[in-house]
């Protein structure tokens, strides 16, 4: 019996698609928890040039800017979500092809002998 005759095309598929979904779940992880520049979310300047103004418009602006920064925020995490759970599922798939290739390598060791 050779190395070779364990490794047979479902086996090598298997392999195959178990690298791939690694690749695939290392850039969906990058990608969630990749740092962004975002411009849609209030910069400091935006809060800064109302310091010196009556406090009832510093309320308002506040109050505005807070929601903007809310609304920014929550976008940003739904991404981050996605790509967490994308890369979740993918690891998972992962596994699994690699746990059945080892299985298959394992079965025809043993059925051969």
């Amino acid at each position: 019996m050779t190395v070779e005759d364990p490794i047979g095309w479902e086996v090598a598929l298997l392999f195959f698609l178990a690298v791939t979904f690694t690749g695939l779940a290392l850039i969906n992880a990058f990608q969630a928890f990749r740092l962004r520049q975002y411009y849609g979310s209030p910069r400091f300047a935006d809060i800064f040039r109302w310091a010196n103004e009556d406090p009832k418009q510093i309320k308002l602006v506040f109050l505005d800017t807070l929601l903007a920064a809310v609304n920014a925020n929550d976008e940003r995490l739904a991404n981050k979500q996605f790509y967490a759970n994308r890369a979740s599922w993918l690891v998972l798939f992962s596994f699994l092809s690699f746990l059945f290739a080892i299985i298959a390598i394992g079965i025809r060791l043993f059925v051969t002998r």
